[in-house]
């Protein structure tokens, strides 16, 4: 396992060369399918990222948190009515609801961190074969 800087660039540049050599070996056909695999699957990400967004930011305008949390207050108000002793219930209910969302708030933020470095992942990939074609269109 390599810690420096130094020795994980050189780890890199070697997974680099190998991958053009690799590119390079396979005739155009095979590129091709290559390129149009991690094409799609790129533009499928990138299209969920874009609904995931997308959605999120049209739950925080319509208010849906605030109507989210106005139900939660009255399912603590109906509990602490018809229990004896109401402060625990409460505090108890409240600590849920913040442990949820903060579990909600990871998990969320793990999923889109997971999606962008995947796509970046396989744009990197598409840029590696792009170069590989520029360079075999040269020759």
């Amino acid at each position: 396992m390599s810690f420096s800087f130094q020795e994980r660039r050189k780890r890199k540049l070697f997974e680099f060369r190998k991958r053009i050599e690799e590119l390079e070996n396979m005739d155009e056909i095979e590129r091709s399918f290559e390129y149009i695999t991690l094409k799609s699957a790129y533009e499928h990400k990138k299209s969920i990222l874009t609904l995931l967004v997308i959605t999120l930011a049209l739950s925080m305008l319509m208010n849906l948190w605030k109507n989210f949390f106005l139900f939660v207050e009255g399912a603590l108000n109906f509990g602490a009515n018809f229990a004896n002793n109401e402060r625990e219930v409460t505090t108890a209910s409240l600590l849920m609801v913040i442990i949820f969302f903060i579990l909600l708030t990871i998990l969320i933020v793990n999923f889109v961190a997971g999606f962008m470095s995947d796509i970046r992942r396989i744009q990197k990939e598409l840029m590696i074969i792009d170069m590989v074609e520029k360079k075999k269109q040269k020759l």
